[in-house]
């Protein structure tokens, strides 16, 4: 006998990764996926049990969409402290030291082991190394007009950008000072001028 899931959500891994939202099914027999899709099209057969999960959504594993892979070399450094001294003070200095193509190598290949050992799906992940990433590099160069058209209306503008865009010749920082902006670092308060 198979089994027939309902659930809020079913989120599939095909090609391409399609979602059935607000009511789904996914029918199981011999503990392989045989059908997929919106709960009005589930099986009719009576050779399902059925699993109530609507509480909840169904995905084949975890897709993890956010990650620096060569990171994982640099695990259990200064952890216990809080995310501005952890990043500045610790990990952006052994990157500037450490960084390079084998640094980045190695620390993917382990990445990539450990998440297949924990049944990740996808990996989004990009190289914060690889100034000439031309996905990193792309939305740099795109913000930066997007940047400049900000700033030159009237009052003070916050921008935030991902750590992957701070570092290289294609960072928002470089590309900013190539454009007449000066950019410094702000750690702490104090480091706040509203002269500047």
């Amino acid at each position: 006998m198979g089994k027939l899931f309902r659930a809020r959500a079913v989120v599939t891994s095909n090609e391409s990764y399609e979602v059935f939202s607000d009511d789904a099914f996914l029918a199981v027999e011999k503990n392989k996926i045989v059908d997929v899709g919106p709960w009005h099209k589930r099986p009719k057969a009576k050779t399902f049990s059925l699993v109530d999960a609507r509480y909840g959504m169904i995905i084949p594993g975890l897709f993890n969409l956010h990650t620096h892979l060569p990171m994982t070399l640099f695990r259990g450094i200064a952890e216990d402290l809080d995310l501005q001294s952890w990043l500045f003070k610790n990990i952006l200095p052994l990157e500037q030291k450490w960084m390079s193509p084998e640094f980045v190598r190695v620390g993917a290949e382990l990445g990539v082991v450990e998440e297949a050992l924990a049944k990740v799906l996808t990996d989004g992940g990009m190289d914060p190394s690889d100034s000439n990433n031309p996905v990193i590099a792309g939305r740099s160069h795109k913000w930066i007009s997007r940047i400049q058209q900000i700033h030159s209306q009237p009052g003070i503008h916050f921008f935030a950008v991902g750590t992957a865009h701070l570092l290289g010749d294609h960072s928002v920082l470089e590309l900013l000072r190539k454009r007449g902006f000066r950019v410094r670092r702000i750690e702490s308060e104090q480091d706040l001028d509203p002269h500047f």
